[in-house]
């Protein structure tokens, strides 16, 4: 969703002691929550993805999710660890 910054300060300056340098932080923070909530979407989406792949039994699809390296106390845990299984 995109913010039209010239239609906030306008309804927002008048209203905010300080005028519009407050108004133009106001829109600044917006815009950083729906950024935020951009992100948490897809986010969810990528999870959501990897659930399907898990719960369909598809387990190669699930494991591309997973970094190719990663170790927990030199052991593999990532995709090395899962196509080894």
């Amino acid at each position: 969703m995109k913010i039209d910054r010239s239609a906030v300060l306008t309804l927002a300056t008048p209203a905010i002691p300080g005028g519009l340098l407050q108004a133009q932080s106001l829109v600044e923070a917006g815009q950083e929550l729906i950024e935020h909530a951009d992100l948490a979407a897809r986010n969810a989406a990528i999870i959501r993805r990897h659930h399907d792949a898990l719960n369909s039994g598809d387990i190669r699809a699930a494991v591309q999710f997973f970094a190719e390296d990663t170790q927990n106390h030199g052991v593999p845990v990532g995709r090395k660890a899962c196509y080894a299984c």
